[in-house]
């Protein structure tokens, strides 16, 4: 996986992540700070759930199955545990083509932290927590016994986690210490700067989404 958002996505993958973020912006539209940090909450626990299953995303992966027994999957799993919003965003994200079932699980991480910064965004505090994720970074490289902590698999996501809590209370905005949980605890494969860049770069990807969309006059078509 690529640190710097998912530059690296080839074939079907690329273009399927394009369209999951225009479902993204459906799902956004008109959203509270709350309604989008329920969003982001909800994606972050089904990338959990699909590392964590190789059977749940090739089934959501497979382009042999039909869109309504995925659908029907994702409800059967999710509609207890997510908002409807969410199950039907994800729904809609299953029917998409992708290479491989790691990438299904990659877009929704990426889509995942954009729905975290979009609520940093409403809540007017989408420039602070790009501010702070850097000077977050600052602090880890400065730090090689925090680095190491943070990357080693020895120490469970949640000791990671009250770690920065006790580091970073009363320090950051509420959309950054939201974040860092998820950056910390679900790093996925990699070391915690790699996890820094990731998360940075998608929502550097996010704030250029949203001056887009506010600078759009006229409705586009998908490949403008």
């Amino acid at each position: 996986m690529s640190t710097n958002a998912l530059t690296d996505l080839g074939g079907s993958s690329r273009q399927s992540l394009a369209t999951a973020r225009t479902y993204l912006d459906g799902a956004l539209k008109g959203a509270s700070t709350s309604d989008a940090n329920r969003l982001a909450e909800d994606l972050f626990a089904v990338v959990a759930a699909l590392d964590s299953s190789t059977a749940l995303r090739r089934a959501l992966t497979d382009m042999s199955r039909d869109a309504g027994d995925k659908s029907a999957l994702v409800r059967e799993l999710f509609a207890a545990k997510v908002a409807e919003k969410t199950s039907a965003l994800i729904s809609d994200i299953a029917t998409l083509r992708w290479s491989s079932p790691s990438d299904l699980a990659d877009a929704l991480e990426q889509l995942a932290i954009e729905a975290s910064a979009s609520a940093a965004n409403i809540a007017g505090e989408l420039d602070r927590l790009e501010d702070e994720l850097f000077t977050f970074s600052k602090i880890v490289s400065n730090n090689p016994d925090l680095r190491q902590a943070l990357s080693d698999s020895k120490f469970t996501g949640e000791s990671k986690q009250s770690l920065v809590h006790d580091m970073m209370e009363g320090k950051v905005a509420g959309s950054t210490a939201n974040l860092l949980r998820h950056l910390v605890a679900q790093q996925r494969g990699r070391n915690i700067e790699g996890s820094i860049a990731f998360y940075s770069a998608a929502t550097a990807a996010r704030r250029n989404r949203v001056i887009a969309l506010v600078r759009s006059a006229i409705e586009l078509t998908s490949s403008q």
